[in-house]
């Protein structure tokens, strides 16, 4: 017979036993209802999947919904524009209208683009010449869309579907045939572009709040090195002058908010401003023949302005009838605008302003070539008649090199650019290919 402290201890050990089953009885039930909690969520995944999928190819393939787009079949409009240009907003508010319009995509087999593209990188159709190998090998070694250009952004390679989420042969010949085909194909009278658009049109913006907006995004500070990738897609694009972005692997592919600042003797911002010089300097040829019809500024074009310009405004220049209906009711007097709320600069606020006289002071040629643009574009940078005269006084840059020049004026400079955003200075609202010629 047991004692009585015998019993105690015998039922303290019981329960502690009862307790022990009880927990890994939980933690079993636990982890039964983890697994189905995942199954759960994977089962939802694949019918949403398999149901997406199977809505796109309703739609892009199939005539239930409008009749499907080869890539060879003409578009409507094409706008073009750097990246920070408001090209993600145009194209939220041709959305708003009722119309079929893609950003960073023409590949009419994945995306909804019968009505047309807005897109940065879609401009080199009109850079002049042809695609050099110093430009598809820097292009094509290495590609990323987070930068702003992948070969899918203008086909349907099938056959890259082994490479769908990585980059190697396939993705790199495929990018050099559609490099090789694109760039300046709207010069070439003799091999046009693949995808042809009636309307070509140009949207600028003020080019320092292009520099600022994108200075927020790929810059860990003023005087740092330009983000590793966009260096080595802009160096590719324009590689006699690739030494204007820097050495490609200066800084690193993570998003410059979490980039390590380090020297360099080709600052971010400045870079960032010979990116927004060439791009239009190389669409300068296009707009005087007329090959890209027309140019407007974002601040200033509402997005019904820039369908009617596009021809959406008629059944008899609209490619498809339906689209014209859908200008006509949400452009309609009386209708209220399309949102505009993507149309603000999103990303930089009140990070950064940069003044005139801040690019002149690091890049005096930059300066002077971003003014002369800016001006045929309607816009101010200020200060023309002080460089002038200084110019002719022989003082350009005297101040400015001291503070440019070395580590501590690098420094300075970066500490000054955090000011408040000033107001644009903008004049008329739009002018077409051969008007520009004249002023140009």
């Amino acid at each position: 017979m047991r004692s009585r402290r015998g019993e105690k201890a015998y039922a303290a050990v019981a329960d502690e036993h009862e307790g022990r089953r009880a927990r890994r009885g939980g933690a079993a039930l636990g982890c039964t209802h983890a697994r189905i909690a995942v199954g759960i969520v994977v089962i939802v995944v694949l019918i949403a999947s398999w149901s997406h999928g199977l809505g796109a190819w309703v739609l892009l393939r199939t005539t239930l919904v409008r009749p499907p787009v080869r890539d060879d079949d003409p578009r409507q409009l094409l706008v073009v524009g750097t990246q920070s240009s408001g090209t993600t907003g145009m194209t939220d508010s041709l959305k708003q209208l009722g119309l079929e319009v893609e950003h960073e995509n023409s590949n009419s087999a994945e995306t909804l683009c019968r009505d047309g593209t807005v897109s940065w990188f879609h401009g080199i159709r009109f850079f002049p010449g042809r695609a050099s190998d110093a430009s598809l090998d820097a292009l094509c070694r290495r590609a990323g869309s987070r930068t702003g250009f992948h070969p899918r952004m203008f086909r349907n390679a099938r056959s890259c579907w082994a490479e769908w989420f990585g980059w190697g042969d396939c993705w790199a010949q495929t990018c050099r045939e559609v490099l090789a085909e694109n760039w300046g194909c709207a010069h070439a009278a003799d091999s046009p572009c693949e995808t042809p658009f009636a309307r070509a049109l140009l949207q600028v913006r003020h080019p320092l709040r292009v520099v600022e907006s994108l200075g927020v995004k790929f810059c860990a500070s003023a005087d740092a090195p330009l983000n590793r990738d966009l260096a080595a897609l802009l160096a590719g694009l324009w590689p006699a002058d690739a030494a204007r972005f820097g050495p490609p692997d200066a800084a690193p592919s993570t998003d410059a908010a979490r980039a390590e600042p380090r020297s360099s003797g080709s600052r971010c911002l400045v870079a960032l401003g010979w990116y927004w010089t060439l791009y239009h300097e190389s669409l300068l040829a296009a707009l005087k023949s007329g090959v890209l019809h027309g140019w407007y500024r974002i601040e200033s074009t509402p997005s019904c302005e820039v369908a009617k310009r596009a021809g959406f405004d008629s059944t008899r220049t609209a490619l498809f009838a339906p689209a014209a209906a859908r200008y006509a009711r949400a452009c309609a007097e009386g209708v209220p605008a399309p949102s505009a709320r993507k149309r603000t600069n999103q990303r930089n606020r009140g990070l950064l302003h940069i003044e005139p006289s801040e690019i002149d002071a690091l890049d005096a040629e930059l300066g002077r070539r971003m003014r002369a643009l800016a001006r045929q574009f309607g816009y101010s940078l200020g200060g023309d008649e002080a460089l002038a005269r200084a110019a002719r006084n022989g003082t350009v840059g005297a101040r400015d090199s001291a503070r440019a020049g070395d580590g501590v004026g690098q420094r300075t400079h970066a500490a000054r650019l955090k000011l408040r955003r000033g107001p644009l200075t903008t004049s008329n609202d739009w002018r077409t290919g051969p008007q520009l010629a004249a002023i140009l």
